[in-house]
């Protein structure tokens, strides 16, 4: 049996019991439980654990706080007993045994947690849920086991969800997306960001099947301050980084959460962002907004790639395109932007030339979507022409 890490805990916690349903008799400034108790060396007899369930709904408060530690001493061999009580006619001891049977499962998870972290709970890392799938994702060590150690008690019931197959998981995550979104958050927020990297860990399990709802409710926590904040500057950056490229690269071309990916894979500059990109100009089948989002993506992320030549000849295809998405003014003169100038803007980025060059006059860069809407077009098919031309002379 293990009491001690545990009644520690919770003796700390169990304040909360002076607001219990008959705190009308309690003294004006009661004592605060004690805070070390000798745990007892064996489980007491069933006589003796009925009496102590009954005097958990005694009159006096000082009898129901007396018997409450008794609970806390006993542990986890107290657990069957008291989540039996969920239907007992005293509303007292029905109270009392909820609280006193959190506290102690509290406490046990934190007894686990901290032989976890430190390297020592081989046995603890097997019944930890989830911790077998997180750690292929991010590695073993004791940063990453602090990060799920701290996850899982902030999301303690999602975690567990995961034993209950993806239907089970897929209601919690959505309905704690959408609570976390009502919520406001600082720019500074290691809980949040913690929350958020739970979120992205289950939404993005090979065999989670997420709806597309949930997804983009987690892109969109993934826009607030507190995540910003973890993910570009934070000591856990390089986990949640990978944590969301795994979600991002298994985007479909087909789903209308693809479109965020596009967006967040830019804005944190992760190259996961390639794969769906890809799909989107392979298939061929989006609007012209979502080709246009596509191109500049493949032409950011692809930047920094080593061999970029094939990200070049998927671009090269589209240079033709003359399909038009945008049309307006810019210094008193119109300007058509088609897919090809798209296409041909982010061609010349990536190969490192000025766009000056191919006569570009307009072009303004926007973070984090490389160009602003509409700017890498031209007043004039003439002028369209040369830059073309002068591309492929210069790719020959």
């Amino acid at each position: 049996m293990r009491f001690c890490p545990i009644i520690c805990f919770a003796l700390v916690v169990l304040a909360v019991f002076a607001g219990d349903s008959r705190a009308d008799d309690a003294p004006a400034s009661p004592k605060e439980p004690v805070a070390t108790l000798k745990p007892k060396a064996a489980i007491p007899p069933r006589a003796e654990l009925e009496r102590l369930l009954k005097q958990l709904g005694h009159e006096r408060y000082e009898k129901r706080e007396a018997a409450s530690r008794k609970f806390l001493e006993i542990g986890l061999d107290a657990l069957p007993l008291l989540e039996k009580q969920e239907k007992n006619a005293d509303r007292e001891i029905r109270f009392r045994c909820r609280r006193i049977a959190a506290l102690i499962r509290d406490g046990d998870l934190e007894e686990r947690l901290r032989a976890f972290v430190e390297g020592a709970g081989r046995a603890e890392s097997a019944t930890l849920p989830g911790w077998r799938r997180f750690r292929p994702v991010v590695g073993d060590s004791r940063q990453t086991r602090q990060m799920y150690a701290a996850m899982l008690r902030l999301e303690d019931k999602l975690l567990r969800s995961l034993e209950a197959g993806p239907e089970s998981t897929n209601s919690a995550l959505l309905s704690t997306c959408q609570q976390l979104l009502t919520m406001e958050q600082p720019a500074q927020d290691d809980a949040f960001a913690l929350r958020v990297a739970t979120f992205l860990f289950v939404a993005g399990l090979p065999d989670a099947k997420t709806p597309e709802q949930t997804v983009i409710a987690i892109y969109s926590l993934c826009l607030r301050p507190g995540f910003q904040t973890a993910i570009q500057s934070g000591p856990r950056k390089t986990h949640l980084k990978k944590l969301l490229s795994r979600i991002i690269e298994q985007e479909d071309a087909s789903s209308d959460s693809a479109y965020a990916s596009l967006t967040i894979a830019m804005m944190y500059d992760l190259s996961a962002g390639l794969a769906p990109a890809k799909r989107v100009l392979q298939a061929n089948t989006h609007s012209k907004e979502w080709l246009r989002h596509a191109i500049v993506t493949v032409a950011k992320l692809g930047e920094k790639q080593t061999d970029t030549q094939a990200i070049r000849e998927l671009l090269a295809r589209w240079l033709d395109d003359d399909t038009v998405f945008y049309v307006g003014r810019i210094n008193q003169q119109q300007i058509r932007t088609t897919i090809g100038d798209v296409a041909l803007a982010g061609l010349v980025l990536l190969v490192g030339e000025a766009h000056d060059d191919y006569g570009f006059e307009y072009l303004r860069r926007q973070a984090p979507y490389v160009f602003a809407k509409g700017t890498c077009g031209f007043d004039s098919e003439e002028k369209r022409r040369r830059a073309v031309m002068k591309w492929r002379s210069r790719s020959k």
